[in-house]
């Protein structure tokens, strides 16, 4: 299993390269590759919130909740006052950090129902939902922000299996199997309302903009190999794009 130091580092680098490929690809609006490289970089974090007790952890709830009640407060702004918009945000904050979190991490035990692949969906889905129906963002923007969360979780599974292979000794350890799994045994009520809450959030989710029949789009694909190496020489050009952006700041 990797620790926390290895997931923060390779789920935001796996992030800013999936969106930067997108970016440059065409398929990831330049107002929106932020915000998606951050949810990218939160979902590969967000396996591990049923293990409360380690510092780190506790830190990334933290981040999340933030980040979650600085959402709702965008929602509210042009509605309430600030000082009704600063109420909302300390109650949002409180209800997912000792409401929301503290509850899953009280059900779940860790690698267990919110560590798998229908956790993974629910997550990606309740983003789709969210920034849909409380940031008024496009279906395609919303969908992208689902996308990079639940690739994100994913990504955090597959590092965890990874680290559960012991190439020097060449053996399995005790641990793979445990990180990517499609519900959790020990608990099959608990399975089935997921598998339930997903199906109803999939209901929530507004369609997807053309958003997948872009994904498969081969011309999407053959935009990205022609951004691979540079089409003359390395950095060419690099003098003069930082002469224009000092004259513009300037």
């Amino acid at each position: 299993m990797a620790d926390f130091k290895t997931h923060l580092i390779c789920g935001t680098a796996a992030s800013g390269a999936a969106a930067t490929s997108l970016l440059i690809a065409g398929a990831l609006p330049r107002d929106a590759a932020l915000g998606c490289f951050a949810l990218g970089a939160i979902g590969s974090l967000l396996p591990d919130v049923d293990l409360d007790h380690s510092i780190p952890a506790r830190v990334a709830f933290r981040v999340v909740s933030l980040v979650g009640a600085f959402m709702v407060v965008l929602a509210l702004s042009p509605h309430f006052s600030l000082a009704e918009l600063i109420v909302a945000w300390a109650a949002s904050y409180l209800a997912l950090r000792h409401g929301l979190f503290g509850l899953i991490n009280t059900i779940t035990v860790h690698r267990g129902l919110v560590h798998s692949l229908p956790a993974a969906t629910a997550f990606a889905l309740a983003t789709v939902s969210l920034t849909y129906h409380l940031l008024d963002c496009e279906p395609r923007k919303a969908w992208l922000g689902g996308l990079f969360v639940g690739g994100g979780f994913l990504f955090h599974l597959l590092l965890d299996e990874l680290f559960s292979v012991d190439l020097l000794g060449r053996r399995l350890k005790r641990s793979f199997g445990t990180a990517v799994c499609l519900g959790d045994l020990r608990n099959p009520l608990g399975t089935l309302a997921l598998y339930a809450g997903n199906w109803a959030l999939y209901r929530l989710c507004p369609p997807d903009g053309g958003l997948w029949r872009l994904l498969i789009d081969h011309e999407l694909y053959r935009r990205l190999a022609l951004r691979l190496l540079p089409a003359q020489g390395w950095f060419d050009g690099l003098a003069s794009f930082a002469g224009e952006s000092l004259r513009r700041l300037l």
